[in-house]
């Protein structure tokens, strides 16, 4: 991702590195429901006039493809890299709730397994990231984020900031091919992951973005996206910084 994210200069906190339970801010048994009359509830399934909802963000000179494709009667959102960056961008506005879930599901053909250098500048591609995006309505200078990422090597559970972005936390989810070219259903807690990763409370949740990069390491990905769900619920908690 030499300027997927390299063009949006974030800055935030120092920098910072350290692994996580698997299971401690993931489950993926259900995924979210609007049950509180606070929720505020986001839902993609890729169906009629998707590309209404969704905006291109170029970060290089060559696009990754985004199109939906049916499999086995339904709508999914393939993506496919050639040396390429470009991010899906879908944006919410909606006040963060005491408790934030997201949920999808994703398919990758393959990591990108001769990518050793993952936390590096030289090696920040992945086969497939996932971005909550916070009190920003664009990547810009103030933007902060979690990116769930699908990797080559990272252990799972992984957590580390962008090598080009102090202000996004990586997050590793899925790493390696043991899952490839299968459906993987994931769960996170997104208000407690930014939590972990920058010691306060987003206010806004401004966007969802997906992507799929390929520039610095030079190789060819694809990834599929379905079923992307997000549900925000509660009090809005304030900013105050964790203890």
């Amino acid at each position: 991702m030499s300027r997927s994210l390299g063009l949006l200069v974030l800055f935030g906190v120092p920098g910072w590195s350290r692994v996580v339970p698997s299971g401690a801010a993931v489950g993926r048994q259900h995924p979210p429901s609007a049950a509180a009359e606070s929720s505020h509830v986001f839902r993609e399934d890729f169906r009629a006039a998707w590309k209404d909802r969704w905006k291109e963000e170029p970060l290089g000179p060559r696009r990754t493809r985004y199109e939906v494709v049916q499999e086995n009667g339904r709508p999914v959102l393939r993506a496919t890299s050639d040396k390429a960056a470009s991010a899906l961008w879908h944006g919410l506005g909606v006040p963060t709730g005491a408790t934030g879930r997201i949920s999808w599901r994703w398919r990758v053909r393959a990591s990108l397994s001769p990518n050793e250098h993952e936390r590096e500048k030289r090696g920040d591609d992945y086969a497939a990231r996932l971005f909550v995006v916070f009190d920003s309505d664009r990547f810009s200078s103030h933007t902060q984020a979690v990116c769930y990422v699908w990797a080559a090597h990272e252990v799972v559970g992984a957590v580390y900031q962008s090598p080009y972005a102090s202000g996004v936390a990586t997050i590793v989810v899925e790493s390696g091919d043991q899952r490839a070219n299968e459906w993987v259903a994931e769960e996170r807690d997104f208000v407690a992951d930014y939590r972990n990763a920058f010691g306060m409370t987003p206010k806004t949740i401004t966007a969802v973005a997906i992507m799929v990069d390929t520039d610095n390491t030079g190789v060819r990905a694809t990834t599929w996206f379905d079923g992307i769900a997000l549900v925000s619920s509660g009090l809005p908690p304030g900013r105050e910084r964790v203890p």
